[in-house]
C-alpha cells in the first residue's frame, strides 16, 4: 500500500476480486488504528494547516528512554535545545518545523536521529504565523520554563531550555 500509493478502498476492492488475497482491509484498518492510538498527533491552531505533538509528552517519552538506557544520571538537569527551521519546497509551498534537541545525547544532536519534531505547519515564515501555529507548543514550553521540570514516572526531572534555530525574529525568552 506504502509502496505504490493505493489507498484502503482499493485494497478491500482487490481483496474481494481476488479470492485467498493475502492482504485483508479490515485488518490494516484495525492495525492502523492500534498505531494512532499509541501517539496522540493534533492540528496546530491558526489559519496554516499544520500538526502537532504535545512538548511535554514527547520530552518526556526521551527522558524515560534515557533513564532506561542509564544516560542519565540521578538528579542531573536534562538539558533541552529547541529549535526552528522553515524550508521553502515548492514556488508556493514553505513549511515551518520546530523540533527539538537533547543536549546530553552528543552522538545525536547533530544527527537526524536526536532532532525530535514537536510540530509542523505549512505556511510562511512570519512572526504572525509562527505565532499562531505554535501558540500551543510556546505555551507548553513556557510552562516547563516556569516550573523548571517535568514529571515522568511521577518523579521530576529538571529541565534547561536552550534556544536555537534559524529564527532572526527576536521572541522573547517567554514567547506568547
Amino acid at each position: 500500500m506504502d509502496k505504490f500509493g493505493v489507498g484502503d478502498e482499493f485494497v478491500h476492492e482487490l481483496s474481494m476480486a481476488v479470492e485467498d488475497f493475502p492482504i485483508k482491509s479490515y485488518l490494516i484498518k484495525q492495525c492502523r488504528s492500534e498505531l494512532n492510538k499509541q501517539v496522540q498527533i493534533t492540528t496546530t491552531p491558526g489559519l496554516a494547516p499544520g500538526a502537532q505533538h504535545s512538548f511535554k509528552e514527547l520530552l518526556a517519552d526521551k527522558v524515560r528512554e534515557m533513564k532506561n538506557e542509564a544516560t542519565l544520571k540521578s538528579g542531573e538537569n536534562i538539558k533541552v535545545k529547541l529549535s526552528g527551521d522553515g524550508a521553502r519546497m515548492s514556488r508556493m509551498t514553505n513549511f515551518i518545523l520546530m523540533s527539538f534537541s537533547i543536549l546530553q545525547q552528543v552522538d545525536e544532536v547533530l544527527a537526524s536521529k536526536g532532532n525530535h519534531t514537536i510540530a509542523v505547519v505549512n505556511g510562511s515564515e512570519s512572526r504572525q504565523s509562527i505565532e499562531e501555529s505554535f501558540a500551543d507548543v510556546f505555551r507548553e514550553v513556557n510552562k516547563v520554563i516556569d516550573d523548571g521540570f517535568i514529571e515522568v514516572d511521577g518523579q521530576r526531572v529538571g529541565v534547561e531550555i536552550f534556544l536555537g534555530g534559524d529564527y532572526k525574529v527576536s521572541f522573547p525568552l517567554i514567547w506568547p
